[in-house]
């Protein structure tokens, strides 16, 4: 049989494209040497690695908190756990980290990620993914009261909190509206280290349309207060 391509049948070449297919799948890269022929691709079998793994994420998906996540998959040769091995995590966003399999197979690490994002763990020729999701940050805006009074000819401040879950904001800008005397008044006031904006609202911002309605907004979160005239 000769070793040229050239002259192999269809059978043949199929067989020897075959060979080439299955050898890639299992992680040699074969290509047809004339030298060699058919026999040379049969020979690279024996390149296969014969041990089985397996690799999983331990969960499908994780939820960052502040920017981050601890992701972890399990690897296994064999059917039996495999430890100290080198497992990579890549991510949709082109980010790449590194764990090692401890005694019970499995590897660890701590991503960071500023939107959602799929994660691929691989060794070898196996892989798995999950995704690390982002939560929507959660508003919330409350004034301190839900009515202050304005002495006559004088000024009140009215205050109110703006959080992320528990956490206060600072430096963020909140916009207040109201209808004046003449027209509808906006104005805009930061939020201090403990998430609090202080608005001073003078008698004459409201004067002959007491009692007012004081909106403050952050984003599309609103929250409303009542300001009496007083006497």
């Amino acid at each position: 049989m000769s070793n040229d391509t050239s002259t192999l049948n269809g059978s043949l070449l199929e067989m020897k494209d075959q060979l080439i297919y299955e050898l890639g799948q299992q992680g040699v890269t074969a290509t047809f040497d004339p030298s060699t022929g058919l026999l040379g691709l049969i020979a690279r079998i024996g390149d296969i690695d014969r041990n089985s793994y397996h690799i999983e994420f331990n969960s499908s998906s994780y939820e960052a908190s502040g920017g981050s996540a601890t992701i972890s998959c399990t690897l296994q040769e064999n059917y039996a756990v495999k430890s100290g091995a080198t497992v990579t995590f890549t991510g949709s966003d082109s980010s790449s980290y590194t764990g090692i399999t401890n005694s019970n197979g499995v590897a660890t690490c701590t991503v960071s990620v500023s939107a959602d994002t799929t994660f691929t763990c691989s060794y070898g020729n196996v892989s798995d993914t999950c995704t690390v999701d982002v939560p929507a940050p959660s508003y919330s805006l409350a004034f301190s009261q839900s009515t202050y009074t304005c002495p006559m000819f004088d000024m009140v401040d009215i205050s109110c909190t703006l959080k992320n879950g528990n956490t206060p904001m600072s430096d963020e800008t909140i916009t207040f509206n109201w209808q004046g005397p003449m027209l509808p008044i906006t104005r805009t006031t930061t939020t201090n280290s403990s998430g609090v904006a202080t608005l001073t609202f003078d008698y004459f911002d409201g004067e002959g349309m007491f009692p007012v309605t004081v909106t403050a907004t952050y984003e599309d979160v609103n929250a409303t207060c009542t300001i009496e005239e007083g006497f």
